[in-house]
């Protein structure tokens, strides 16, 4: 987890204060979650239909079966996994189905471009890239940054997952790294007590830095890269002229919480 989690003090154990404060963090995820859950409870009992689901992300998938199939029990959920060719295919061919998948590398546009002609596409979860710095650094007055002001800048890349990890290699060797070599790390002690003592620059996307224990943010803050791209962490795909169900409209706000904390 990049930190520890209990300490001694006499004989006994105790929490760490980053322990804790990484407790409270997961509470308040968690609390999200069955606040999602709960704000459609009342429906649960007359919500009833079939939904056809292709998905290919292990992720999603647990969440959905723990999430929305055991708590619409009125619904059908028929759900499917296959790779992202297969899946767009089969869903021109069957214009009930919902494709629930990642974002296609750059290099695959192209590619899928002429499935793009039948599809609709919904951007789930929207985020935005910000530079991490010390509260007492020069960069800590601005409001807004470009990519242009970390070119002489020593960066790193806090690694939370393979989708922010995979982004943020793709613009820093586009925008600004262009030879330099990326430092990469996931530790959450490392990447913290360096932006804190202004050692680098730190890149992560807001919807991670939210959800950052307090305790490694105390000196840290955090600015938009106002010329990045957005951020889409998932993409619903769909038929053209599809009408969603009640069902359907709940499946994907549910998914939509899912990638918002995720």
């Amino acid at each position: 987890m990049g930190f520890a989690l209990l300490k001694k003090e006499g004989r006994n154990l105790v929490l760490t204060e980053a322990a804790l404060d990484f407790a409270n963090t997961a509470e308040k995820m968690i609390m999200t979650i069955e606040q999602t859950k709960l704000k459609y409870h009342e429906k649960e009992e007359t919500i009833i239909g079939k939904i056809d689901i292709i998905a290919n992300d292990f992720d999603t998938i647990e969440f959905l079966l723990d999430n929305f199939v055991a708590g619409y029990p009125g619904v059908t959920v028929s759900l499917n996994e296959m790779e992202i060719t297969s899946a767009f295919q089969y869903i021109i061919e069957h214009p009930q189905t919902i494709g629930i998948l990642p974002v296609p590398a750059n290099r695959e546009q192209a590619t899928f471009q002429n499935f793009f002609d039948y599809l609709n596409i919904i951007p789930l979860c929207k985020d935005q890239t910000v530079c991490l710095a010390s509260k007492y650094s020069d960069f800590a007055k601005y409001k807004a940054i470009r990519y242009e002001d970390l070119a002489q800048e020593k960066i790193v890349n806090m690694r939370k997952s393979a989708f922010t990890n995979n982004f943020h290699e793709q613009f820093l060797k586009s925008k600004v790294v262009l030879n330099r070599d990326i430092i990469t790390t996931n530790s959450y002690n490392y990447f913290f007590a360096g932006v804190s003592k202004n050692l680098f620059k730190g890149i992560s996307i807001m919807s991670d830095y939210n959800s950052t224990p307090h305790v490694y943010k105390e000196n840290v803050v955090a600015i938009p890269i106002e010329d990045s791209e957005e951020i889409v962490k998932c993409l619903v795909y769909h038929a053209q002229h599809k009408k969603f169900s009640e069902a359907e409209q709940i499946l994907i706000k549910t998914v939509e919480e899912f990638y918002r904390q995720s």
